[in-house]
C-alpha cells in the first residue's frame, strides 16, 4: 500500500507546475544529449579533424588520394593493374571486372601505364558485399626513388626530387613516429585513417614514400 502512495504522490507531483517544468527541462537536457552524441558519431566518422586528410601522391600526373580514388578512375586515366605472376609466366594484368571478396583488400599490385611503372599499389573493398575491381578505392601507393620517373611524382606537394624529413615535416606538420631497422630509417605521419611513410636509407638517401588510407 505504501508503494502504491508514494507512486500517487510521484504522478501528483509531476502534474503541478513546478513538476512539469522539472520533466521538460529533463527532456529537454536528455535531447541536447542525445544531439551532441549523435553529432560527435558523425564527426568522428567526417570529419577531417577526427579522421584526417588524405595525403595526395601525382604520378604521371595524375592525383591519387587513398580512401578516395577508385579503381575506375585510375583505369579511366589509363593506368593498369599488373603483377608478376607467383607461377614464373611472366606480368600479368589484372582484370579489372573481377569481383573482390567483401572487407578485403589486395596488395603488391604495379601501378603501370605505357608499359612504364610508376607505383605500387594496394585497393580495398570495404563494403558487406563482392565488389568488381573498378568499383574499390585505392588503399595506398607507394613510389620508390629508383623508378624510372620517381622524380616527377610527388606526395603532399613535395616532389621526389627534393623530398626530405624537413620538406615533408613542412608540408604535413610534425612525424608521429619514427624507427631504424637494419640501416633504414623509417618515419610516419598518421592522423585519423591516413598516414604517410617515408623511407630513408643508411647513405641518407630517400627509398622510398607511402600514403596510405587505413581504418581502425
Amino acid at each position: 500500500m505504501e508503494i502504491v502512495d508514494k507512486e500517487s504522490e510521484r504522478i501528483a507531483a509531476e502534474q503541478t507546475p513546478e513538476g512539469r517544468k522539472k520533466k521538460l527541462i529533463k527532456q529537454v537536457v536528455l535531447g541536447i544529449a542525445v544531439v551532441v552524441f549523435l553529432a560527435y558519431v558523425y564527426l568522428d566518422s567526417h570529419h577531417p579533424a577526427f579522421i584526417g586528410t588524405p595525403h595526395p601522391v601525382i604520378v604521371a600526373g595524375f592525383t591519387i588520394e587513398p580512401g578516395k580514388t577508385t579503381v575506375q578512375e585510375l583505369s579511366s586515366a589509363g593506368f593498369q593493374l599488373s603483377a608478376y605472376d607467383k607461377r614464373g609466366t611472366g606480368i600479368r594484368i589484372y582484370n579489372l571486372l573481377d569481383e573482390l571478396d567483401a572487407k578485403s583488400y589486395y596488395m603488391n599490385m604495379d601501378l603501370t601505364k605505357d608499359d612504364k611503372k610508376y607505383a605500387k599499389i594496394e585497393i580495398v573493398n570495404e563494403s558487406s558485399s563482392s565488389k568488381m575491381a573498378l568499383e574499390c578505392k585505392v588503399r595506398s601507393v607507394m613510389v620508390f626513388n629508383s623508378d624510372t620517373d620517381a622524380e616527377q611524382s610527388s606526395i603532399d606537394g613535395v616532389s621526389g626530387a627534393d623530398i626530405s624529413i624537413d620538406a615533408l615535416t613542412k608540408a604535413a606538420g610534425e612525424p608521429k613516429s619514427s624507427r631504424t631497422d637494419d640501416g633504414e630509417t623509417t618515419v610516419i605521419w598518421k592522423k585519423g585513417y591516413y598516414s604517410m611513410k617515408f623511407v630513408i636509407k643508411e647513405d641518407g638517401s630517400g627509398y622510398h614514400y607511402e600514403s596510405r588510407y587505413e581504418k581502425d
